[in-house]
């Protein structure tokens, strides 16, 4: 993995306020997928290593996603 295939991805934050997410390392793959570097504190579901793709987007917050997982 190079440098310039590592983004952050900032999924919201389960039981938070609309809006409220935690940035996360993710691995950007050649499918357009990420993979989760390291696992986040405050989002449930999601674990380093896992392979997600991003399901929605959410309005108003820039990098701000709902994320679905592929693999684990």
């Amino acid at each position: 993995m190079t440098e310039e295939h590592r983004t952050h991805i900032a999924p919201a934050v389960a039981g938070a306020r609309e809006g409220e997410t935690q940035p996360v390392e993710v691995e950007l793959l050649p499918s357009g997928a990420y993979r989760i570097l390291y696992s986040p504190g405050l989002v449930e579901g999601i674990a380093a290593g896992d392979t997600i793709r991003v399901v929605a987007m959410r309005a108003g917050v820039s990098r701000s996603y709902s994320v679905g997982v592929i693999s684990r």
